[in-house]
């Protein structure tokens, strides 16, 4: 169990979104992070958000059609990917990008 300090500071964290340019590219996100954090979202709407993570020393992997992984990631980010098929590119999200399409969080079902 986490000491109460480390779930009030993770719940309070902005949270990691990940936006694609091709919302066919991947179809899920996994953030894996060095201190033992990992979560998976789907996109939806070409929008994927993952809570709670840490502000850095994580890195995002793409699932689905092209899996491809993005380092030194965490909470309070929120980048535009695009994919050429290969590799992944990723840049801070522009104002026009956050309000065209807003953060969803649907979580997924534990994974057995």
């Amino acid at each position: 169990m986490l000491p109460l300090a480390l779930l009030i500071s993770a719940a309070q964290a902005a949270p990691f979104v990940v936006r694609l340019t091709d919302p066919q590219a991947a179809t899920a996100i996994e953030l894996t992070c060095a201190d033992g954090f990992r979560q998976r979202a789907p996109f939806v709407g070409g929008v994927a958000t993952v809570d709670g993570a840490p502000a850095k020393g994580c890195t995002a992997h793409f699932k689905g059609a092209n899996i491809a992984r993005w380092a030194d990631v965490g909470s309070g980010m929120d980048l535009t990917c695009s994919s050429d098929g290969v590799r992944v590119s990723c840049s801070p999200s522009t104002e026009a990008q956050r309000a065209q399409r807003p953060a969803q969080s649907l979580p997924l079902p534990p994974r057995a």
